[in-house]
């Protein structure tokens, strides 16, 4: 009886611990539709990519994916292997999210008042990976205050705990290379 009554404990508590044995989805950009051609305006099919997968990757070779705003998530692998670039789109063609509304933003200058006008964006985030060996180019990003539909930072992280960046390249940043507020 002292077996079969552990036993059931012991199945009970398997089934309860089941989602979070299951592996992460991982998925390539492209699947969703991104193209590295350097002109596509990627920015829908990589935020699909994120929406739908845990572990999303631009692949070995995969060219320079051009895009206006990626939205991180909690427990989001982002993975841009070698020979793949996110690229910031040009200013002037409303790619990028509007400044969300602060109403401190008259003490401080823009670029630290706003956050969701960035290339890639995520706040009030838990576990994130940014990785690979690909590159992160900020080259169309403006200095000072954006047009409407433009973007001032390349990244922009707010209150997100359990961040990893590593072996990114970052280039051809002219102004704000990452905005950070509350990380850990």
């Amino acid at each position: 009886w002292i077996l079969f009554e552990s036993m059931r404990f012991l199945l009970f508590a398997l089934l309860l611990t089941l989602p979070a044995l299951q592996h992460c989805k991982t998925c390539d950009v492209t699947q969703y539709g991104a193209k590295g051609d350097g002109k596509t305006i990627n920015s829908k099919a990589i935020n699909a990519a994120i929406a739908a997968c845990d572990h999303v990757q631009f692949p070995v070779n995969g060219g320079v994916f051009v895009s206006g705003s990626i939205h991180l998530k909690s427990h989001l692998i982002l993975e841009i292997q070698r020979g793949s670039t996110i690229k910031g789109a040009k200013n002037d063609i409303n790619a990028y999210d509007p400044a969300e509304p602060n109403p401190w933003s008259k003490y401080q200058d823009y670029g630290h008042s706003h956050w969701h006008d960035a290339l890639i964006w995520g706040e009030f985030l838990n576990n994130v990976t940014i990785t690979g060996f690909g590159k992160i180019n900020g080259e169309n990003i403006a200095t000072g205050t954006p047009p409407k539909g433009g973007a001032d930072k390349v990244l922009a992280l707010r209150t997100v705990q359990g961040i990893t960046i590593e072996h990114i390249t970052m280039e051809k940043n002219r102004t704000f290379r990452s905005a950070r507020h509350g990380l850990q």
